[in-house]
């Protein structure tokens, strides 16, 4: 508490010196205001810790003054001190001065006591640090606000000084600094500058409302606009319709803020306690400055105690069926209280809220029972029964639920559209039923129109549009919807017409395969297995010549499409390659067939060798061969060979310039003929050569 004394202490002094606009202020160690009287200027400060405060009424504070005409006459090497000894508390002895009964100054005795005395708490005498610590607290804080309410205590604390040697055409800087060395406790110097000649008046506090209670009136008014200029109040009450008023409490009335946000209340509230409800009352409050002046009181506010109690509330509603839209509501009161006006009753189809009443006059206080004839056979229908007293004051029962019979089903939905994204969200829309009871719609899916379809709302949907997510990477190509309406009594349409939703494809087809080749006179030929993916679109075949760039070079339509392809614009000699890759319908692009490498021959026939001959050489049991060409060009040499007669089988190559062979692999007792063939590097060929026959005895 001590510490939310202060900062309304603090608050108050520094609003009040902006609110009046006659002085500035520096903050330091010291909180201070001034105020001009025309004939004195009177000063009022306040230590911002209780350490400081402690020390100072030790030590004492320090003032000093300089003044000018005008601001160019200021010089800050005038000052001049106007307490010759450091200001401090008066001696305990001098106090009694002030604080004697007669004087009607509580709160010099609470000064003093704070200042001097041994012991503010009740406890063990051996207290520990932190309750040293906040008694401390509690003594500088009480100072503060005895020293705010009463302009001798403030005096005799220390905390205020009358400037009466001043000249109201003139502006003081004051400077006020605690007497006590910075190296004993940090301190600095406080400043404020008043024009002698502007006196502020002080304003009219205003009661903003009065709450009236049961035997209770709170009075309120802004926090905000009174804290500038008041430290505390007495609140004023009058019985007599305000001749004469007198104060509630002997103490001023303080309410310093909460410092805890939550607990904040923008308005200072005062709370009567009254004995007599609805006779009328007169308030006004009087607020104190922090110089300990009162103000003028404030404009009065009439308020008076009412009955707030209300009666006991209906028990035991029961609502019955009567058929079409019939309901009959009873209820149970044993104790009716003698200002007891009467019951309401009311429907809504909301058991929480919403209730209207079902006639405007109230039942009579003996009336158990009424009939609503108007009851809503297509919407739930929630009642409560209010009980109202005189003064206004009711409650109102327990909602009972009023069932009525619907075994009629709503129509089927209509209109089931749906789209799906790229990253596999489902939109689903419908159009709204026609029934006014439909309290949402319950969606199916599956993955095949012919598969059993899941529940996929926990409870009826209540919008025309639902967000579904689908997997996107599967082999399953469409996702399959349809709906049903409930209705409040859960009937359930007949299911609406299936919607068929295509999946966004992100799974590429499997690639072709190649599967035979032929390379023909003049033509290549390619086979192929096609892509197994249900969704292909299109083939595309690429050939390239060996090294050189990809060109497409035919497009497969359709699931039916070719599976070969005769390719005839190639050249002979020329190596090629050939691959192949499939598309779906969603374009996506199967991995490229791995490539086949052909390449296409020339199959006109080139001259064939002449003088072909064979001769056996006996000593080195070999046959020489040697033949004639006389063509030039990229070619080589195959030499068959043929033993007893049967197929002739290549023994060799030999380069375009040598024309002879020598065959070493030779028995006694076969026969072998010869022949040669020219292979050109292009792929064509020469005829076989004329054959020679030899005998190897």
């Amino acid at each position: 508490m001590q510490k939310i004394l202060f900062i309304s202490l603090l608050t108050g002094l520094f609003l009040s010196l902006k609110a009046q606009d006659t002085d500035s202020l520096h903050q330091s160690s010291l909180a201070v205001i001034g105020k001009s009287y025309g004939d004195s200027i009177v000063l009022r400060w306040a230590p911002v810790s209780a350490g400081l405060w402690a020390i100072s009424n030790q030590q004492g504070y320090t003032i000093e003054r300089l003044s000018y005409m005008r601001p160019e006459d200021f010089d800050p090497e005038l000052y001049r001190k106007l307490t010759p000894q450091p200001l401090k508390p008066w001696p305990l002895e001098q106090w009694a001065t002030i604080g004697r009964p007669e004087k009607n100054n509580p709160m010099a005795a609470v000064a003093a006591q704070c200042i001097y005395g041994k012991n503010l708490s009740i406890g063990k005498k051996d207290a520990g640090y932190f309750q040293q610590a906040g008694e401390m607290d509690n003594r500088w804080t009480l100072t503060l606000l005895a020293a705010d309410i009463s302009p001798a205590t403030a005096a005799a604390a220390g905390l205020r000084f009358a400037d009466r040697d001043i000249d109201p055409m003139r502006t003081y800087v004051y400077r006020i600094y605690p007497a006590v060395s910075p190296e004993i406790y940090p301190r600095d110097t406080a400043y404020i500058v008043i024009n002698a000649g502007e006196k502020a008046a002080i304003p009219l506090p205003v009661i903003a409302s009065a709450v009236e209670m049961e035997n209770q009136i709170h009075i309120e008014w802004s926090r905000e606009e009174h804290t500038p200029y008041f430290t505390a109040f007495y609140i004023e009450r009058s019985e007599d319709r305000g001749k004469t008023y007198r104060r509630l409490t002997d103490l001023p009335f303080v309410s310093p803020p909460s410092q805890d946000s939550a607990l904040y209340s923008p308005h200072m509230v005062y709370s009567d306690s009254i004995e007599e409800n609805y006779r009328p009352y007169f308030y006004r409050i009087v607020g104190i400055t922090p110089f300990g002046e009162p103000s003028e009181p404030s404009e009065p506010i009439m308020a008076m105690g009412r009955d707030r109690t209300p009666p006991p509330a209906p028990r035991n509603l029961k609502a019955t069926y009567l058929g079409g839209s019939q309901v009959k509501i009873t209820w149970e009161m044993p104790d009716v209280p003698g200002d007891m006006e009467g019951f309401y009753v009311g429907r809504s189809d909301n058991a929480l809220s919403g209730f209207q009443p079902l006639h405007t006059q109230a039942l009579s206080p003996s009336v158990r029972f009424f009939t609503d004839t108007n009851a809503d056979p297509l919407k739930a229908n929630f009642y409560v029964v209010a009980s109202k007293d005189t003064a206004g004051n009711g409650q109102v029962s327990m909602a009972v639920y009023g069932i009525i019979v619907d075994s009629l089903p709503p129509a089927q939905p209509r209109g089931l559209t749906g789209k799906v994204d790229s990253s596999g969200r489902v939109t689903l829309r419908w159009n709204l039923g026609k029934e006014k009871d439909i309290i949402g719609y319950e969606v199916f899916f599956a993955n095949a129109e012919d598969h059993v379809f899941a529940r996929i709302t926990d409870s009826p949907w209540r919008d025309t549009v639902y967000y579904d997510t689908i997997m996107v990477k599967t082999l399953t190509e469409h996702a399959f919807y349809r709906i049903v309406a409930v209705d409040a009594n859960y009937n359930y349409s007949p299911f609406s017409a299936v919607l068929k939703l295509k999946r966004p494809d992100q799974i590429p087809p499997t690639p072709p395969v190649f599967s035979n080749y032929e390379v023909g006179n003049g033509f290549i030929r390619v086979e192929w297995i096609p892509s197994s993916s249900e969704d292909v679109a299109m083939h595309l075949l690429f050939r390239r010549e060996t090294g050189g760039e990809w060109e497409q070079i035919a497009l497969f339509p359709g699931k039916n499409m070719p599976t070969a392809y005769t390719d005839s614009m190639i050249s002979p000699g020329t190596h090629y390659e050939y691959s192949i890759m499939a598309i779906d319908d969603d374009g996506l692009s199967s991995e490229e067939a791995y490539p086949l490498f052909l390449k296409a021959v020339d199959f006109s026939l080139k001259p064939p060798v002449k003088a072909l001959h064979a001769n056996l050489n006996s000593r080195e049991k070999q046959v020489e061969i040697t033949w004639q060409y006389p063509y030039s060009g990229q070619f080589r040499y195959t030499v068959y060979r043929a033993v007893n007669g049967g197929n002739f089988v290549s023994l060799g190559n030999n380069k375009s310039e040598i024309k002879t062979f020598t065959d070493r692999q030779i028995r006694a007792g076969h026969t072998y003929e010869y022949a040669v063939k020219v292979i050109y590097a292009n792929g064509s060929t020469s005829g076989f050569s004329p054959q020679v026959k030899l005998k190897v005895e």
